[in-house]
């Protein structure tokens, strides 16, 4: 019996070894004849491959019978197809290097590999040679060179990308994927940039879709779509080591260190894992902007010194109040006193297992931890302390189909804006209840303090006979409170200021009693109380001094304010919110006539969002779940999409056709389709021309839905279910201008009505035509023009409440906006292995002004992009063996700025940036130094935001492979 069964275990054995054959091999540059380490050997249309060694060899075991192909691909060289069979033992291979893109596989525009060349809507791409040939000290900095792209930076690590116009920091019009997986902290609806990114070590390949991607990849690309794919440990195994030290050269010189480390391992055929760990630490970049209005449209072009200015990076004089027909804000205090430190750092952590469960199919699971600390800017200037994500992640794909499920969840505590610290410390005219002692009664009433009773009092000439300081002098005035108010009265001429005010008082605190307490004798309790009230009041009216002395320096009573503020007081950005994912994807080409694709895929993906942006108690009871104490909102997405592609005209064109449904829980069903059509020009398929049409839409974003944060102007989410409270909706408040011009008019005839609707999806309509073509290998054109028209468009305007309460809700325009742009970019081989890229933008919009609604006089769409964009770039990767060289060149033209937290003009501004490396291949280093903005010429991008200066950095990178 054992003798049978040792039998039969013979036969599978030697009938599952019929077929196979190794190839063994070696892989060289074509032109020095190097060895190269590290090229990837696939089978094709399988997961079956190796990698060379340290002497460029390789050795592969192909299970199939017959001849197959095997694609060797290196980063910054040619990929190569090898036909291979049971006879060849030993097959030696060439690369040639690349040096101009252009038959690259991408995966973003189709949601399937294409040809670069062949894509039928504009894509952009940065390979592994190109982000370890980036200058900057950030490889997600160097996504700002692409065709069609700007950013906008608040943050040394916050860097927040933008296409197509309509730009904000922290973008929700754009979707960015981290190995498929959206990594937009779930309460604020946008990618936090490189803070939260793929560390430098792991990062194989970025592509960028310029446009909107809403039919494929559903609402949260309108704009545009960034994917972030991450290195597989089956293909870059080994250890890997990055060292980054450097200086950041703004209003002061300031270290920069960053460390990363990398194992991958391939234990046999199907196991293999990987670990990453990265970590940046610099001093932020400074805004000290203290000499611009805020905003400029409602109140004019004001200079720093008039009563009621408004200073950029200046907080705590955002409330504008009058006081003897005079308007004031209280004097501001800079950013940097208010900042508990200047750090600006980010931490990475995350480990993956993958696994092939057959030759075709591979899984893996992974968990990520991002911690960042930096600055944020939107209605406010938020100091981000300590906000962490958390991604875990279950993944299957295969040759035609996969399936993934994953988890984020951001945590954050120790954030704060700055306005509200600013204010907080001293704030103006409160009105507080007063307790007072009456005949054994406790009382309450009410009564006006800070620092504008402090300005009051000098006006009124109530200071005159006790300090000097005249009456109706403005200056002396502001001057008098600035300095802490009655903080500056010793006993003696406090004692002669309460003389002076108990009989003006008087008449308010007995009417304050008659008014609250009519069972009382309210002249005797007012004569009773008036000198507790009057007490009370001088005490009220004073603050800590809100001036440096002569040598800068802030009093220790101000800054102890301060940091009681931060630990106690203002808006604290906390969030513990969630986002589940879960998606799948099959592709039936396979199964139909060659050339004819179709795709199918679909996605469910929940909300749990507990935040302080929001304030949920007005919800409706379907919408919340009620946990202990807290209030948490659950939303729910669902969609599906299909696309089916087919040849056409002899296979020289190809028709697509996408379409798109999502449904979420708080608006009706959206669909989104796309057509495009790709024509081969010439025999060679070296010219491609590409043309599209599209609808796209985004949901309001959940700030856009739920935002309930109380400041200068309270930001409303524009949902019935959480805006109705405020009453400021369908026909509810007045414009802002107009309410404002009422006041310095005085006539209560020109406030103007605004009537919002509740928020809905908007939308947008999008033509595309493009070019691609390569000549003679050398050079590579892509030229593309594009025109959209928004519907219902997403924006925050300034309103006042019929009650004379200033908010700033989301809604939609009332009209369409229209937007067009184009873009030229191309890669030249000049000589040898010298490449000049480089591209030119252009990007514009208007609307039919005459179609605006009353109310909506002011109203300004925040473009917020420049009209023009021109970057260069001369490359060389082999200068002299073994140096490579970059220098790169950026221009960009001005443009008028606004959003919630200010309206201004962001300056043109140009760049130039510098790399120089050495491969030391005996050493698997690479060593580059770079110069970010060499000649450093400041600049900002966008308004308000902070002053960017030039970086140094000197960056050793150890990879064994």
């Amino acid at each position: 019996m054992k003798s049978l069964s040792f039998f039969w275990i013979f036969i599978c054995v030697a009938h599952s070894l019929i077929g196979q054959y190794v190839v063994n091999g070696s892989v060289k540059d074509y032109s020095s004849g190097e060895a190269l380490v590290g090229v990837n050997i696939f089978l094709d249309n399988s997961l079956i491959g190796t990698i060379s060694d340290n002497d460029g060899r390789f050795s592969i075991n192909i299970n199939t019978e017959g001849q197959q192909n095997l694609n060797f691909s290196y980063v910054g060289y040619e990929d190569l197809t090898v036909k291979v069979s049971p006879v060849d033992n030993e097959v030696n291979v060439l690369l040639t290097q690349q040096i101009i893109q252009g038959d690259e596989v991408v995966v973003a525009a189709s949601r399937i590999q294409e040809s670069f060349l062949k894509s039928p809507i504009t894509i952009e791409q940065l390979d592994l040679s190109d982000i370890q040939q980036s200058a900057s000290h950030d490889y997600y900095d160097g996504i700002n060179r692409l065709k069609g792209v700007t950013s906008t930076q608040a943050s040394l690590v916050f860097n927040s990308i933008n296409t197509r116009g309509f730009s904000s920091h922290g973008n929700g019009r754009f979707l960015q994927l981290q190995d498929g997986m959206d990594d937009s902290a779930p309460a604020f609806n946008f990618p936090m940039g490189s803070m939260m990114g793929i560390s430098e070590l792991d990062i194989q390949k970025i592509e960028l879709l310029p446009g909107p991607a809403s039919a494929l990849y559903g609402p949260n690309a309108y704009n545009g779509l960034l994917l972030l794919k991450s290195k597989n440990p089956f293909e870059y195994q080994g250890l890997g080591a990055q060292v980054k030290v450097g200086l950041t050269d703004g209003f002061s010189l300031d270290p920069l260190v960053g460390t990363s480390i990398r194992y991958a391992k391939k234990l046999n055929d199907q196991f293999a894992f990987k670990i990453n760990l990265s970590t940046i630490w610099a001093q932020d970049w400074e805004a000290k902007d203290y000499n611009s209005q805020r905003s400029t449209p409602l109140y004019g072009d004001i200079e720093r010194g008039i009563s009621h200015f408004d200073g950029v990076n200046l907080y705590g004089d955002e409330n504008r109040f009058e006081i003897s027909n005079i308007l004031f804000t209280r004097t501001g205090l800079p950013e940097d006193i208010l900042l508990d430190n200047r750090s600006a750092r980010s931490l990475k952590a995350d480990a993956a297992l993958h696994y092939k469960l057959n030759e075709n199919t591979e899984a893996s699971l992974s968990y990520k931890y991002a911690l960042g600390s930096g600055m944020y800017q939107n209605a406010e200037r938020f100091a981000i302390r300590n906000f962490n994500q958390q991604f875990l992640k279950w993944d299957v794909q295969s040759k035609n189909w996969n399936f993934k499920l994953y988890n984020s969840l951001s945590r954050a505590g120790g954030g704060y804006d700055l306005t509200s610290i600013g204010t907080n410390i001293y704030p103006t005219n409160p009105r507080f209840l007063v307790p007072l002692s009456f005949e054994g009664e406790n009382l309450t009433v009410p009564m006006e303090s800070g620092w504008s009773t402090a300005v009051q009092l000098a006006l009124d000439g109530h200071l005159n006979s006790i300090l000097g300081i005249p009456g109706n002098d403005v200056a002396e005035a502001i001057t008098f409170a600035d300095q802490g108010g009655t903080n500056q009265l010793d006993e003696e001429q406090i004692n002669r200021l309460l003389d002076i005010l108990n009989p003006i008082l008087l008449p308010d605190l007995l009417e304050s009693i008659s008014a609250k307490y009519p069972e009382l004798n309210s002249e005797l309790a007012a004569n009773t109380l008036i000198d507790q009230y009057t007490i009370r009041y001088i005490q009220n009216s004073s603050g800590p001094s809100l001036v440096p002395d002569q040598d800068g320096n802030y009093s220790p009573e101000l800054l102890a304010a301060i940091g009681s503020a931060r630990d106690q007081g203002g808006f604290k950005l906390e969030d513990q919110s969630n986002l589940f994912h879960i998606e799948g994807f099959y592709n039936f080409g396979h199964l139909l006539e060659p050339g004819v694709e179709l795709q199918v895929g679909a996605n469910f993906r929940r909300y749990n969002l507990l935040s302080s942006l929001f304030q949920p108690y007005f919800f409706e009871p379907i919408l919340i779940d009620f946990i202990e104490d807290d209030v948490r909102i659950r939303l729910n997405e669902v969609g599906a999409f299909s696309q089916f592609s087919l040849p056409l005209i002899n296979e020289r064109m190809r028709l697509t056709l996408s379409a798109r449904i999502d449904k979420h829980t708080n608006f009706e069903a959206q669909i989104s389709p796309r057509l495009s059509l790709v024509f081969q020009v010439d025999q060679n398929e070296n010219h491609f021309v590409r043309s599209s049409a599209q609808l796209g839409f985004r949901n309001p974003t959940s700030q856009g839905q739920y935002a309930s944060v109380i400041g200068n102007r309270t930001n409303v989410g524009g949902l019935r279910a959480n805006a109705e409270f405020y009453e400021i909706y369908e026909g509810g408040a007045w414009s802002a201008a107009s309410y404002l011009r009422s006041i310095q008019q005085d006539d209560p005839d020109l406030r103007k009505t605004i009537v919002l609707d509740y928020i809905k999806p908007e939308n947008i309509r999008t033509i595309e035509i493009g070019y691609k073509g390569m000549y003679s290998k050398r050079l590579l054109i892509d030229f593309s023009i594009h025109g959209s028209q928004h519907e219902d468009f997403i924006h925050q305007e300034n309103v006042v409440s019929k009650t004379g309460t200033f908010y700033r809700p989301y809604f939609n325009v009332p009209i369409s906006i229209n937007s067009w742009g184009s873009n030229l970019g191309f890669d030249w081989k000049i000589y040898k292995t010298w490449k000049l890229s480089g591209n030119a933008n252009y990007l514009d919009f208007n609307y039919n002004e005459n179609t605006l609604p009353e109310g909506f006089e002011n109203f300004n769409p925040s473009f917020n992009s420049p009209t023009w964009k021109f970057t260069a770039g001369l490359t060389n990767k082999k200068l002299l063996n073994p140096l490579s060289m970059g220098l790169f060149y950026q221009w960009q033209s001005g443009f008028d700025w606004s959003s919630s937290f200010g309206v201004g003009f962001v300056p043109a501004f140009a760049t130039i940036d510098f790399q120089l490396s050495a491969k030391l291949e005996s050493f698997n280093s690479l060593i580059k130094f770079g110069v970010n903005n060499l000649l450093k010429n400041e600049y900002i991008t966008i308004y308000g935001g902070p002053t960017i200066g030039r970086v140094f950095h000197l960056t050793w990178t150890y990879e064994q492979l």
